[in-house]
């Protein structure tokens, strides 16, 4: 019998390998995963952080890459654990950005929530200081 909870470890932990090592600039992994109806969300509003918003299906998530590295260099990403139930992991970590505009750092921890469905990822939830990030962000 398939342990789907140790499956599903296994496709984020590389997903994660790969994001990580490239500073968030290789995303190929990551996209492949997803499915036709994926749901990403950021928890947060949608001030001067524009990726702070849902996205749906890939082309957005794409998107959601495209308007975070516009504006946010990733400095550090350390995932800490992952903890899987069924159809579900949560990835935490503590993770660290620089603004480009105004060159503010954010130090933050981060809660990532999975569900896959055959594999795929259909739905993403992040958790981290939004707050600061608004302030870094902020002229």
């Amino acid at each position: 019998m398939v342990d789907l909870a140790a499956e599903n470890i296994k496709i984020m932990k590389a997903v994660y390998d790969v994001y990580v090592a490239s500073k968030g600039q290789n995303i190929d992994l990551l996209l492949s995963y997803l499915g036709e109806d994926t749901r990403w969300s950021s928890i947060g509003s949608n001030g001067v952080a524009k990726f702070l918003r849902d996205h749906h299906g890939p082309d957005d998530v794409r998107a959601y890459f495209r308007d975070l590295y516009q504006d946010w260099e990733m400095e550090r990403y350390d995932v800490t654990e992952y903890v899987a139930q069924d159809d579900r992991v949560i990835v935490l970590g503590e993770v660290a950005f620089r603004h480009k505009l105004t060159g503010r750092h954010v130090e933050t921890k981060k809660a990532d929530i999975w569900r896959l469905e055959g594999g795929r990822i259909m739905e993403f939830f992040e958790f981290f200081d939004t707050a600061a990030i608004e302030a870094a962000a902020t002229p």
